[in-house]
This record gives structure tokens, sequence and C-alpha cells, in this order.
């Protein structure tokens, strides 16, 4: 379990894409709102009711304490607290307390916070929607993305309850969250390239690596035998490492040529013996097209 949850976070950066990125922001926006609306829930509904009996049993106490014996006035307030007690006890159903709670004005509060906060991301998802139904195939990544922006913003919007002007409520639910957001944007903008140019370095370098492992390992086996080895596994190079491909051709009794590349990168590095450079090239360009690599200290 650990290990596959170890896999997919090293893949979010190692192989990026937007769908990755998507799916693990949209499983954590998920674990949160869930835990916000068990929370809102037991503090709102079950605790206040519990603080409500409470109260009453309190009262009841005090009117056999303090008046004895009854009086008729007495006995109705006793039966009025008795009526909530059973009332607060026993749970309405959510289709009777619904009314109730949007005629009030904390509902309406949280109906005007809930807008400013969804109401931007709202907006964006709208707008973007016609350019991803145009793709082919269709892409509602974008869409979905502020969708889910709209949902968690309005929620955090109803979760605060802050009893402020329009205004305010604009400034802080929707203008705060897209300067956040549009920070934290262009922060990834900058970022994301140069973490996967950082990888891609790793990337070659640990083909250049194998690659020099290799000619060594060729080289020693000619010194002992006088002839170059038939393939790497006669030479005594078995065990690579998993991402990376090394092929060796034998093209004549004293020549062979060898190559090294990355499964997730972009070059093939390469040399040809006796001479004294590495050279790469991309998988896709022109066979003429080669770049030299000092031996020594690669430049990549």
């Amino acid at each position: 379990m650990l290990e596959t949850i170890n896999n997919f976070l090293f893949k979010l950066f190692d192989d990026f894409s937007w769908k990755r990125l998507f799916t693990t922001v949209l499983a954590i926006v998920i674990s949160i709102v869930g835990l916000l609306v068990f929370e809102r829930y037991t503090s709102s509904f079950e605790l206040n009711r519990i603080q409500k009996a409470a109260e009453i049993l309190s009262n009841l106490q005090k009117i056999d304490t303090y008046h004895t014996p009854s009086s008729n006035e007495v006995e109705s307030v006793k039966h009025q607290l008795l009526t909530d007690l059973t009332k607060c006890i026993k749970q309405k159903p959510l289709t009777i307390e619904l009314p109730e709670i949007m005629l009030s004005g904390v509902w309406s509060t949280r109906i005007k916070n809930f807008v400013s906060g969804a109401a931007p991301w709202l907006i964006l998802a709208v707008l973007s929607l016609p350019a991803a139904l145009n793709r082919k195939p269709p892409n509602t990544t974008s869409f979905a993305t502020f969708g889910v922006f709209a949902v968690v913003c309005g929620a955090a919007a109803i979760y605060l309850n802050l009893n402020v002007s329009a205004v305010t409520s604009f400034l802080i639910f929707s203008l705060a969250p897209l300067i956040v957001v549009a920070a934290i944007g262009i922060a990834a903008a900058i970022a994301i390239p140069q973490f996967a140019a950082y990888r891609m370095k790793a990337y070659d370098s640990s083909a250049i690596v194998c690659l020099k492992n290799a000619i060594t390992i060729i080289e020693s086996f000619f010194i002992d035998h006088t002839r170059y080895p038939e393939s790497l596994s006669e030479a005594g190079l078995i065990k690579l490492p998993p991402s990376i491909i090394l092929d060796y051709k034998l093209m004549t009794e004293d020549t062979y040529f060898v190559t090294a590349t990355h499964q997730k990168s972009g070059r093939i590095y390469f040399k040809l013996s006796g001479a004294d450079q590495i050279y790469s090239k991309d998988k896709d360009a022109k066979d003429g097209d080669l770049t030299e690599t000092n031996m020594e200290n690669p430049t990549i």
C-alpha cells in the first residue's frame, strides 16, 4: 500500500501530467471537504442539541427546587419545557429543518459568502468550457479543475461564516484565493520546468556513467583476451539499472560501437572504439546531427 502511494507521488514529479496532478488534488480536496462537513455537522447540530437539552434539564431542576407546591403556571412551564426537551432529543428530519435554516439571517450570510467564494471559479469554468469541448478529443480537465476550486472556496467561505459586507466578502473569498492561486501557478510555472530540466540532466548523467562503465569493461576484456567481446554479457557486464538501455555491436574484430540512453531521456549517448569523445544526439535527430561530449567531464 505504502509502496504504491510512494510510486504514485514519485511519478507525479518524474512523469508529470496534469491528469495525475488533478487526481491528486481532487483526492486531497475530497478528504478535506469530507472532514469539514463532518466537523460542521457535529458542531452545528449534535452538540447544539445536547447543550440545549442540558439547559432545559437545568431549568426543570430549578423549577422543582424553587416552586413547591406547583401552581398551574408552573405546571404549564414544565409541560412546555418537557415538550421542548422531547423535540430536542428527537432529531428532526432534514426536510423540516432546512426551510427554517434558509429563512434565517445566518443562512443568507452563508449564501453571500458561498457566492463570493465560488463565483470567480464558476465564471472561469464556464469560460473554459467551449475551448475544452472544441478540442479533439474534448478535454475538460480545466473545467473540472475550476469546478473543484469553486466548491472548495465556497465551502471554505461557508465554514468561516464571516458576517461582513458584500465588498469585504468579495475581497476575502474571491480576490484573495485568486491571488494565492495565481502566485502558486506562477511559482509552479517557474519551478516545474527547472525541476524537469534537473531530472533530465540526472537521467543523461546516469546514461553516460553506464556507458563509461561499459567501455571500461570492454577495453579490459580486450587487454586480457586481445580481442573485443561478442556481447556485453561475455565481457562480464550483466546487471544494469532497469531504466538504462545499453546496446553493443561488434562491427569488426577491432571495432565496436556502444550506445546508452535513459528510458525517460530524449538523448542517446554513444562511442565508437578508438574515438576520444562520447557523442550524443536526440532520439529523433538525423544520424549526422552529433554533439561531442567530453569523456572526462561530460557536459549535459
